[in-house]
């Protein structure tokens, strides 16, 4: 019996042995981990929000003369929170990232290189076919990127400049409060032009999502009903302050508009469809004016006039579509850190 007793604990050390030697399967490793779940909601939100992006500069690069006031109605209510939305999502994962040793230089691969391909990628496409863009431009345009965005890239630009000053405030977070508002006053008395300068409207877009994240969280793990509520609640701040149209509700207005929009995106979290966009949303961004305008100029030669319906939709369906199978290429074949994507 002894024996036995023995060999039996002999066996059970060896099995605990053993089992430490081998992987950990779920990476639950001590002083490692795990990696934090991708949260499906917030691609929903990135999906909805892109939409929205390449709508907006459809209706103004189709209805360049004299746009009807369904044009001018809609994209003026879509630039309202669109952008803001952007700002958002991103401050949800800046501040968790800030303490990484690897900050600035992910700063290359997901914003500075992306600018600067994407934005030259896109001029010499524009210069060769000056006869057909509605803003002909010239390659010495090209000399000013690194101080003038072009186009829709200043989005790139401008969340950089609100990472650089998060990343200078690290870890006093609550410093970045006197900033953003030295930043509005700053606006207010110098003129905004600048993009340095004019990236400071947004710097509070992202400090909402810095400093709401737990309630972000807390809501996105809440009953249907509560999210729901909250959705209405936000927009129906918007509505009040587009009717009222008061001066000075820009900030107002992107935030409940975008929260209301996170709210949906909750009640919506499993839409394959808007995650998948969601997922390739940097690369819809980086191409989608390119294949709109390629649709609408390859429709107006065949005779259907950029003001038709047909055209809008067409322009909307190439501008996110074809980047999206661009980006799903580029997935699958490990390029899209060198096409700069995104991940």
């Amino acid at each position: 019996d002894v024996r036995r007793r023995r060999h039996r604990q002999r066996d059970d050390h060896r099995g605990v042995v053993g089992h430490m030697d081998r992987p950990v399967a779920d990476d639950k490793v001590i002083g490692r981990e795990s990696p934090a779940p991708r949260q499906s909601w917030v691609d929903v939100a990135r999906g909805v929000g892109i939409i929205l992006v390449a709508y907006g500069h459809i209706l103004r690069g189709h209805f360049v003369v004299d746009p009807p006031t369904w044009v001018t109605s809609q994209a003026t209510l879509i630039y309202a929170f669109h952008m803001p939305l952007f700002f958002i999502l991103s401050g949800l994962f800046l501040w968790s990232s800030l303490g990484k040793a690897d900050f600035l230089q992910s700063r290359w691969k997901q914003l500075i290189y992306p600018y600067f391909l994407w934005s030259l990628v896109t001029m010499a496409l524009e210069s060769a076919l000056s006869h057909y863009v509605n803003s002909p431009l010239d390659l010495h345009d090209a000399l000013l990127i690194p101080f003038v965005p072009f186009e829709q890239f200043w989005f790139l630009y401008a969340l950089l400049v609100c990472q650089l000053v998060a990343f200078m405030a690290y870890p006093r977070k609550w410093l970045l409060l006197p900033i953003a508002v030295a930043g509005l006053l700053t606006i207010s008395v110098i003129d905004g032009g600048w993009i340095v300068i004019r990236s400071f409207l947004f710097l509070p877009f992202v400090l909402l999502g810095v400093f709401g994240k737990s309630a972000f969280d807390r809501l996105s793990h809440t009953l249907p009903s509560r999210q729901l509520q909250v959705a209405v609640g936000a927009w129906t701040i918007f509505a009040a302050l587009w009717i009222s149209g008061i001066e000075g509700m820009t900030l107002l207005l992107g935030a409940s508009g975008s929260i209301g929009t996170i709210a949906l995106a909750m009640l919506v979290a499993r839409s394959t469809f808007l995650s998948a966009l969601g997922r390739a949303s940097l690369a819809i961004y980086l191409l989608h004016t390119i294949f709109s305008a390629g649709a609408r100029i390859v429709l107006a030669r065949l005779g259907l006039p950029p003001t038709s319906i047909l055209s809008v939709m067409a322009a909307l369906i190439a501008g996110i579509f074809v980047p999206y199978v661009i980006w799903e290429w580029a997935r699958r074949t490990n390029r899209t850190s060198v096409l700069g994507l995104g991940n």
